[in-house]
């Protein structure tokens, strides 16, 4: 794979935005069961598009063949690694005050010693150890299942530069991997339904890449994506819901794919790129700690301090936007390049 331009994509990172978004409010609307929430009830979903997303940029990010695999992985983690290590604390300390307060775990998830070291491992969901679908700051089991689809995409892009195998090949074969340990409801050690849904997502946001990398004049495909997108939506208009009876697949196969090509459209404009890198920087950290914020607001709760309404979610929606935008711009840099400076050591030990 040669080595290639960093290309910027607004449209992806606005997506990214607005599927941190749709996220937080399914995952209020599973904690709160507000009726004016319900159409927010299948947003999990929107986790399946991250995973796309993810897949797709991690394909056009460069070479990586001839890169030790330490260095990779250590290039994937860098951004996000120390800010989930501080989560993962803060929502350690606030999820054993609570059951010390209220006499049960929060969402019944128990913190012991092994949840915290497989947390902190990020090894606690879809790999060998740890509890297969729960850890401390659930929210963060999509960190898991991405690092080893990154790992996978490592191996591939190696056997395919070594072996001349077609990456497209190899995509397909983990997409399909991916779809049949969802159907059959597999539960093996990385082969299993929480791992699955980053199988499948993610080497589709690969392909996608590979197509559009492939086509000089990407235009029509562009089109194409617009039709699809107006094809699916259809029969909704219609009333025909028997068409979504796998809806969930579906969307991911059909509706998402779409959605992302369409967003991929290059927009060579210095102060939108900016503007969406803020956003997608942003996403992130509304992903990762809307689940600290919902314990804080699950106590609160369960003390009688408030109750659940449309006043208290706008406050909580509120509450979110500026403590993750304080997070991203005073917290986020200064503790990355602390984390960073303190392992560059071993990692030039390694070089």
């Amino acid at each position: 794979m040669k080595n290639k331009e960093r290309q910027y994509y607004p449209g992806i990172s606005l997506l990214k935005f607005t599927a941190s978004i749709i996220i937080v409010l399914h995952h209020y609307y599973l904690n709160t069961n507000l009726e004016f929430l319900q159409i927010f009830r299948h947003g999990w979903i929107f986790v399946e598009l991250f995973f796309m997303i993810s897949g797709f940029l991690a394909f056009r990010g460069g070479a990586i063949s001839h890169m030790p695999y330490y260095k990779y992985i250590a290039h994937v983690i860098r951004k996000f690694f120390p800010m989930i290590l501080f989560s993962i604390f803060i929502y350690t300390m606030l999820g054993i005050f609570y059951y010390l307060k209220i006499g049960n775990w929060y969402r019944n998830v128990s913190i012991d010693f092994w949840v915290i070291i497989t947390s902190l491992l990020l090894q606690f969901a879809g790999g060998s150890v740890g509890n297969v679908s729960l850890g401390i700051n659930n929210p963060i089991w999509f960190v898991c299942v991405l690092l080893i689809c990154h790992s996978f995409l490592y191996i591939i892009q190696q056997i395919s530069e070594k072996y001349k195998f077609p990456f497209a090949y190899s995509f397909i074969i983990m997409v399909f991997l991916g779809v049949s340990a969802m159907t059959y409801r597999i539960n093996l050690p990385f082969f299993n339904v929480v791992v699955a849904r980053g199988y499948y997502s993610f080497f589709t946001g690969c392909i996608i890449s590979l197509l559009l990398e492939k086509r000089k004049n990407c235009f029509e495909i562009y089109k194409f994506a617009a039709v699809v997108c107006f094809l699916y939506v259809l029969p909704k208009l219609l009333g025909f819901s028997f068409m979504y009876n796998n809806w969930n697949l579906s969307a991911t196969f059909i509706l998402f794919p779409a959605i992302v090509i369409i967003c991929a459209l290059p927009l060579n404009s210095e102060k939108l790129n900016k503007i969406s890198a803020f956003f997608a920087g942003l996403s992130f950290e509304i992903y990762i700690w809307h689940g600290v914020l919902l314990l804080i607001q699950g106590l609160l709760y369960e003390c009688k301090t408030i109750k659940y309404d449309i006043y208290v979610f706008a406050g909580f929606l509120t509450i979110t936007i500026i403590t993750t935008l304080f997070i991203y711009i005073v917290i986020e840099k200064k503790l990355n390049s602390f984390f960073w400076a303190k392992t560059k050591l071993f990692f030039d030990k390694h070089a």
